[in-house]
């Protein structure tokens, strides 16, 4: 990397209000990094095959891609503050119905916390 492209970076982030935008959408991101891997895992580790658990990712992902443009346009049209709290509480539901009858929720919960050291 150039210290052009440093210097434009550090550009964008001293103007205002950016540094609180980018960090949002950061953190607003971390989720796709690792719903992935935790998925995969909790998938692999109920079935305890990975064919099943990459037919669930492949429709994770499908589904990820197709409903995009959809919670941008609920974004676009109720404003960043109104739109992402019913679609976190769906988002949630949704998990707890499609894998509840996979995983039981304390090992779910043991998987996901076990690397960090609670149980």
């Amino acid at each position: 990397m150039s210290s052009s492209s440093a210097t434009s970076y550090a550009a964008v982030l001293r103007t205002r209000h950016s540094r609180c935008a980018f960090g949002a959408a950061l953190l607003g991101r971390l989720s796709y990094g690792m719903v992935s891997l935790s998925l995969l895992l909790a998938v692999t580790g109920a079935t305890g095959s990975y064919t099943a658990a990459g037919g669930v990712m492949a429709v994770f992902g499908l589904t990820s891609v197709l409903l995009s443009p959809a919670r941008a346009g609920l974004v676009d049209r109720y404003g960043p503050r109104r739109a992402p709290p019913p679609m976190a509480v769906r988002w949630r539901s949704c998990w707890s119905f499609w894998l509840q009858p996979l995983v039981p929720p304390r090992r779910l919960w043991a998987r996901s916390c076990g690397p960090c050291g609670a149980s």
